[in-house]
């Protein structure tokens, strides 16, 4: 997959007025594309095109760590969290995303993990409402 081609990419360049939530000097933060399993589910992408995480370079990758912290901190803040899981797959889509998600405290434990990834997205709007709403609350404690 090149740039030209590059899903993330052109969402970034898109200009969307929902996520993304804060651009860094490297970064992009933004919500779960597609209704998440869980509201508290967040996306970090470098805004430059990378596939893996070891072509950050050093300027990107000093700013990785501290960024994914307080995307953690801004879930535990707006959402009841048992546990943050911080991890990148990077075989749907080529382009660097960290996935930073809230596992909420009452979900259940043949669902957790990577299982959350199978999860099938609910579909009432209020889950969409409540995934929009936690977006906007992880915002407010990263400005």
């Amino acid at each position: 997959m090149t740039l030209e081609t590059c899903l993330e990419c052109d969402f970034l360049r898109s200009g969307a007025p929902e996520p993304p939530l804060l651009r860094t000097p490297h970064f992009a933060v933004h919500g779960k594309l597609e209704i998440p399993a869980v509201p508290g589910w967040v996306i970090i992408a470098p805004l430059r095109h990378v596939e893996q995480v070891d072509a950050l370079d050093a300027l990107e990758q000093s700013e990785l760590q501290p960024l994914i912290a307080r995307v953690a901190a801004g879930l535990r803040a707006a959402t009841p969290t048992a546990r943050v899981y911080v991890c990148t797959w990077n075989e749907m889509l080529s382009h660097l995303h960290i996935h930073v998600i809230a596992r909420p405290p009452d979900f259940p434990p043949e669902r957790r993990g990577a299982k959350l990834f199978l999860e099938d997205p609910p579909t009432d709007p209020a889950s969409r409402k409540a995934g929009h709403d936690v977006a906007r609350a992880v915002l407010a404690t990263l400005r």
